[in-house]
């Protein structure tokens, strides 16, 4: 039976095996002299259409609770962008609430760009470099600090790197897609006790506010709400945004008894929908872990 020969070969066990042989290591291809001496065994053709029906009632039904959760997690996220949008003015073309003022960026922040490490510079311990890739806004405080390939710089080269210093918002500051940056932005309030120093490298800008007037996290909300988004893309040139053209930035400031506000009630907001987003993850797992239980038990003897 055609279904369940196309089941059979989704069975985890199969896949491994025939990955026993693989070649090429950049693109890695399956050994199908490996695939094709894998024994299996064979119902008759009574009990593998039996079987197959049985098995994708149950993952048609799996798929449709991961359906329902992926639309969950993609309203949760338009809700937080909703959130953060009323937040904020939509230009600065717009009238201010009493209190509240546009400023230049540069005027009230430090923008530096990271440096790029040359390849030489790389090692397998040392100074922490934080890359493009390793900004997550599903880690905590937006940034995953867990090492990889080309994490670890020589000591020696530490002055050539731009340090990163807790309260500093990183900003995805190049891309082949000129529309990708400012998509990524993470808030940097502490770095990890195990990492003594930290820096970042040259794909992306580091801005700090440079007055305790001025919350990093108003800074860091206003450059992820859509109007933030759109000041970033008008001083995007040539697929990056460079530290003078970030400078010329508007960013509008609240008075500072409104600044802990707008905080706290972001924030709240921030972390009931981290825990229903948790919650919605886990089950996309749970769901993802039942059909590959239902696909292994369905062909054992």
């Amino acid at each position: 039976e055609r279904r369940w020969l196309a089941w059979l070969l989704r069975r985890q066990e199969v896949v491994d095996h025939a990955m026993q042989g693989k070649t090429g290591s950049r693109m890695p291809r399956a050994s199908m002299q490996s695939l094709m001496a894998f024994r299996v065994a064979v119902p008759p053709c009574a009990v593998q259409a039996r079987v197959v029906r049985k098995l994708e009632a149950q993952i048609d039904a799996a798929d449709r609770v991961r359906r329902a959760t992926d639309a969950q997690l993609a309203s949760m996220a338009a809700l937080q962008r909703e959130l953060i949008r009323r937040t904020f003015p939509e230009s600065p073309s717009e009238p201010l609430r009493p209190g509240w003022r546009w400023s230049r960026l540069g005027d009230v922040c430090e923008v530096k760009k990271g440096r790029t490490a040359k390849r030489a510079w790389y090692s397998q311990a040392g100074a922490w470099l934080v890359r493009y890739r390793d900004l997550d806004l599903a880690a905590p405080g937006g940034v995953r600090w867990s090492p990889g390939r080309n994490t670890f710089v020589d000591v020696t080269y530490e002055a050539d790197l731009q340090r990163l210093w807790p309260s500093t918002i990183l900003v995805g500051a190049d891309a082949h897609d000129p529309a990708t940056i400012g998509r990524k932005i993470a808030l940097v309030k502490a770095i990890p006790r195990r990492i003594t120093k930290a820096y970042f490298a040259g794909e992306l800008l580091g801005v700090r506010p440079e007055s305790r007037r001025l919350s990093p996290e108003i800074v860091y909300h206003w450059l992820r709400s859509p109007a933030g988004y759109r000041e970033i893309q008008s001083n995007v040139s040539g697929g990056h945004l460079n530290v003078n053209p970030a400078r010329n930035i508007w960013i509008p400031i609240p008075p500072r008894v409104e600044q802990r506000r707008l905080i706290a009630a972001l924030e709240r907001t921030a972390h009931a929908l981290g825990r229903a987003r948790t919650a919605a993850q886990y089950q996309v797992r749970a769901v993802d872990g039942l059909s590959r239980a239902a696909i292994r038990q369905a062909f054992e003897p």
